[in-house]
């Protein structure tokens, strides 16, 4: 089996929330030849040529939309060959999806939305898988600051920032707590870096994932939740439908459906005895069910899927 993968991302940038170069690498050990294609602005998918796409069995579009990427999977169609688009949010899909591609999600709540959308398409869900190459687990729950709990939130520089720096950090000033921001942004406190970032995570006593509850919002994953629990850190987060498979308030995490949740939530957590006891079952109940082992075992079996499937047509 030959799959290309086409991205607009470099390792560690936006592909990173769906890990395709971990993926791919993994999936080179498992005898698929797999081979990354970074898109450029010169690059216009739907005029590859034909003798170009041959070469391979499935691509597989990240992100990758419009005219442009339906053109590409029409031609591939025409050849015998499957597409598979991961897609993150409903925006700006509809033209690819007159091609029918395979559509590739990780989250349930986005899979039911886009069926809603979209009842003739074929979706399918991969779950996010932890990351952590230098094996980093908390191992001391003493408060890092003698003056505060410090609560770190990680991601994108994008509006849950904002609603997480302009709203949840003032809330937990009244809980006796900093938050530490680790993004691209220039208020960040750290510059994120893919290549410690769990170092960064472990050094803060809890970790925060509000979210705006709009659609878009709630079509997220568990990647950030997960990576967070599989480190060991007592985290709350918002009510994002497909957090909720995982997190367990009193239990493993804190959910937060109201600004006084947040406030009570970490107050409690001020408790290092506690700290503890949820980061421990935190990373417990997140180890084995999101390893990337049964990330990879999930996408060898799409692959396989998608590939029989586009035999059985021809």
């Amino acid at each position: 089996m030959k799959v290309a993968w086409i991205t607009n991302s470099g390792k560690g940038g936006g592909s990173a929330r769906m890990a395709i170069y971990t993926v791919s690498n993994e999936l080179e050990k498992r005898g698929v030849s797999s081979k990354i294609i970074l898109k450029t602005p010169d690059l216009e998918l739907g005029k590859v040529a034909l003798k170009a796409l041959e070469e391979f069995d499935i691509f597989v579009l990240h992100n990758q939309f419009g005219e442009d990427a339906r053109n590409l999977v029409n031609n591939l169609h025409l050849l015998g060959r499957e597409a598979i688009l991961i897609v993150s949010d409903l925006h700006d899909i509809s033209q690819v999806m007159m091609a029918n591609p395979w559509i590739l999600v990780g989250s349930e709540y986005f899979s039911y939305l886009i069926q809603d959308n979209y009842p003739n398409s074929t979706v399918r869900v991969v779950k996010d898988a932890w990351e952590n190459p230098h094996d980093v687990v908390k191992t001391s729950y003493i408060r890092v600051s003698q003056d505060k709990l410090t609560a770190v939130w990680f991601g994108s520089a994008n509006d849950n920032f904002d609603f997480a720096f302009h709203l949840i950090a003032p809330l937990l000033e009244k809980a006796n707590c900093k938050c530490v921001f680790i993004t691209a942004h220039i208020m960040a406190d750290i510059l994120y870096d893919h290549e410690r970032i769990c170092e960064d995570i472990v050094k803060h006593d809890i970790c925060i994932l509000p979210s705006r509850m709009q659609e878009k919002h709630r079509c997220k994953g568990q990647n950030r939740l997960i990576q967070s629990m599989v480190l060991g850190m007592p985290t709350i987060c918002s009510p994002v439908p497909d957090y909720m498979a995982i997190a367990k308030t009193y239990l493993n995490s804190y959910v937060a459906y109201t600004e006084e949740d947040w406030v009570y939530y970490t107050t409690l957590l001020q408790d290092e005895a506690l700290r503890e006891r949820i980061g421990t079952r935190a990373r417990k109940d997140v180890l084995e069910p999101h390893c990337l082992k049964r990330q990879i075992d999930d996408w060898e079996n799409l692959l396989k899927e998608v590939l029989d499937a586009g035999r059985a047509r021809t």
